[in-house]
This record gives structure tokens, sequence and C-alpha cells, in this order.
């Protein structure tokens, strides 16, 4: 088991520029609540999954972005990608290495709509609606990684 069976799973975040960028309080850290099953069902599910090396080392680079900013456990947080990259291949009746062909421009706006996707995903299993900012700034900062790292 990944986690202690708690209703909720308190997460703490930690930032620089964050309070600055979202305005919202003058401490130094604020507490996100997740929904502990969700998480568990996420690192779960991504925890038994084969992945191309390539394919999970860019999840794994944009994950760590994203950290910087949620403090949330490392296997949901993948898991929650890769859901992402799922539903979009559904989607669009495309695979990502098919995606991965295409010219530059079709494949930022692919991964743009994965991230989307992914925000959505970890909006849901917020307690508190409230942080959704939090969770808004972490996703664009990871698409700029992208942008600036990957693409």
């Amino acid at each position: 088991m990944l986690f202690p069976i708690i209703p909720l799973f308190f997460i703490k975040l930690t930032y620089v520029s964050l309070l600055e960028r979202l305005k919202l309080l003058k401490t130094d850290s604020i507490t996100m609540v997740f929904v502990t099953s969700e998480l568990e069902k996420e690192a779960n599910d991504f925890s038994q999954l084969q992945i191309h090396p390539k394919h999970r080392e860019y999840v794994e680079m944009v994950a760590n972005v994203i950290e910087q900013y949620l403090e949330i456990n490392h296997l949901a947080l993948m898991g929650f990608a890769w859901k992402a990259i799922k539903e979009w291949q559904i989607k669009h009746k495309m695979t990502a290495l098919e995606a991965s062909y295409k010219d530059k421009e079709f494949r930022d706006q692919a991964t743009k709509e994965m991230f989307d996707i992914t925000k959505g995903y970890l909006k849901r299993v917020l307690r508190n609606k409230a942080d959704e900012p939090i969770i808004d700034l972490a996703i664009d900062k990871a698409y700029q990684f992208y942008l600036n790292n990957i693409s």
C-alpha cells in the first residue's frame, strides 16, 4: 500500500514565486487536500504499465517540473499523465507515436491537449476547489518546460 488508510491525503506545496503569481496568501506554504483513494489508484495503475523507456523519460521529466509546485505522489502523477495520453489517443484515433511524426505545430497542440487533460484529472481529485489555480500554474510551467526542452 502506498499511503496509510486515511480519508484525505494532505499535500504541502513548496514554491518560490507562486504566491506572487497567484496572490493567494502571505505564507510560505499552502496545504492542498487530494482524495487519497484516487492517488493510490493512479499510482498502482501506473506502476503496472509497460512503457517505452523514451516515453517514460519524457513523462518523468515533465512530472519533475510539476512536482516543483505540487508535492504529490510521483507514481500517481505519472498515472494521471499516462491516462491523459491514453484519453487523447482514443479521442483522436491516433497513437502518441503517430502524433510524434507530425509537424511541430501539431505535436505541440496535441501535447497541450494532453496537459489540459492531466490538469482536469488533478482538479477532479482536489477536495478544495480554491486550490485549482495552483494546479493551473504547475501544468502551465510543465508545458513551458516541454516546449523549451522536449518539443
